[in-house]
């Protein structure tokens, strides 16, 4: 039965991690992340550790700089691309 609770509670956590990260304009840190949830920061971070592994975030940096997003991060390419853009734009 704990164990039924506890992997009911595991997922509820990481929804409602990937219902946010899906709502944000931009990629946010765990700390954000757990302060807009009202959730503790080591079961946020579980859970998007966990979402990361499945593909369905992706992180940006690394340890406690790090910066979450559930879109995927642009390409080198489309990266390039954006910084044309910016130079030449009128």
């Amino acid at each position: 039965m704990n164990s039924t609770r506890r992997t009911a509670q595991i997922n509820t956590v990481r929804a409602r991690v990937l219902a946010r990260l899906q709502q944000a304009p931009g990629a946010m840190t765990g700390q954000a992340i757990a302060q807009a949830l009202g959730l503790p920061y080591k079961p946020v971070v579980d859970a998007l550790v966990a979402l990361n592994n499945q593909g369905k975030v992706w992180r940006i940096g690394r340890k406690f700089t790090a910066q979450w997003t559930a879109h995927p991060p642009p390409s080198e390419q489309e990266r390039a691309l954006t910084h044309l853009d910016r130079l030449f734009r009128p």
